[in-house]
């Protein structure tokens, strides 16, 4: 194993404070909301989080999917400040909270602060179902100019791999060509997490041009499926033909381009095994690890832990079935809290 050392890992995503409570169907109901849904707040939620701590005890850490793959890896790795996140807060109160939670959870987090409101995501739980309502506000506003501070640009020296979170696509494109252009030329590795099928879809023609330039790319079955209407790969049914497929078209690209290199894919399915494409070894399924129904609180962290845990591997220039397997470690033991949470011990630790 590669030895560890402080911001191996760099992410660059969306930050967003996660506030939970569990609360009654009414209580969703009142605000336009249905169960197991997700949805972006408007005036209609204006009062939504006030009443929401009136009523119900709530907790909170650090959120929004980036974030929560390196805690995960932060998590597994054991020693703070391995993993290092970018991203925008707010001037505000819930900024602070958010920072305080990351740096709690061993994350270098290295924050452009703007003069607005932290952007939100509100977590209401109904029983084992939880609905979303989230609120985009100066996770939106990152600017590529942060990029080339002097304090950024130590941190992008001494990552060896760079993680891009798929939602970020939708805020900066200026950035994430910018960091892919780096890892490149400065020999590092590239990841890239789809995010969600929109995204892939409004963000098509970036998306295209970043594929050549990964070394992970990973998502779930549904975001594959919108990648594969981008690429015009017909055969999108099948996870194994799908992945081949993605596979080959990057391959094609890369080679064009001269960059033709090892190359995984990872496609989560939910309960069904994990898919992985290798440039080597073609097309694998693992199969997810068995929890008994009745230990299983929250899904929805599921695949940004699996990510998280694969990583903390990955850096460390680990095989992939070992990569994998920690990957589908983490999930297992983040499904079995609220929330992208952890037990206090790590599988690393057992």
């Amino acid at each position: 194993m590669t030895t560890l050392t402080p911001g191996i890992l760099l992410g660059i995503g969306n930050a967003l404070l996660d506030v939970t409570a569990e609360v009654e169907l009414s209580f969703l109901l009142k605000y336009g909301i249905e169960l197991d849904t997700a949805v972006s707040g408007d005036e209609r939620h204006a009062s939504l989080l006030v009443d929401l701590e009136k009523q119900y005890p709530t907790t909170h850490c650090a959120g929004g999917s980036g974030l929560n793959v390196l805690r995960s890896a932060q998590w597994i790795l054991r020693v703070p400040g391995i993993c290092t996140f970018v991203g925008c807060i707010g001037n505000d109160s819930a900024g602070k909270m958010l920072l305080k939670s990351a740096e709690k959870d061993g994350v270098d987090a290295v924050f452009q602060i703007a003069e607005c409101e932290t952007s939100l995501c509100i977590v209401m739980a109904v029983a084992d179902q939880r609905s979303l309502c989230s609120f985009q506000r100066a996770s939106s506003l990152f600017s590529f100019t942060e990029m080339l501070r002097a304090e950024m640009q130590h941190r992008l020296q001494r990552a060896s791999v760079i993680y891009l979170s798929g939602f970020f696509l939708n805020v900066c494109t200026r950035t994430a060509r910018y960091v892919t252009t780096y890892a490149r030329e400065n020999q590092k590795r590239f990841v890239l997490d789809l995010g969600a099928p929109r995204v892939v879809d409004a963000q098509a023609e970036l998306v295209r041009w970043l594929l050549p330039e990964t070394d992970v790319l990973f998502g779930n079955e549904a975001e594959f499926r919108a990648l594969g209407r981008t690429l015009g790969i017909s055969d999108s049914t099948n996870g194994k033909n799908l992945c081949k497929a993605v596979q080959k078209w990057i391959s094609q690209e890369a080679e064009q381009l001269n960059r033709d290199h090892a190359r995984i894919l990872l496609m989560t399915r939910g309960k069904e095994p994990v898919v992985v494409a290798t440039s080597a070894e073609g097309v694998t399924e693992y199969p997810c690890m068995e929890v008994a129904k009745e230990a299983i609180v929250d899904v929805n962290g599921a695949g940004d832990a699996f990510l998280g845990g694969f990583l903390a591997r990955y850096i460390q220039h680990c095989s992939v079935d070992e990569c994998v397997t920690c990957g589908l470690l983490t999930s297992n033991a983040v499904i079995q809290q609220r929330g992208c949470n952890f037990p206090e011990l790590s599988p690393a630790g057992r």
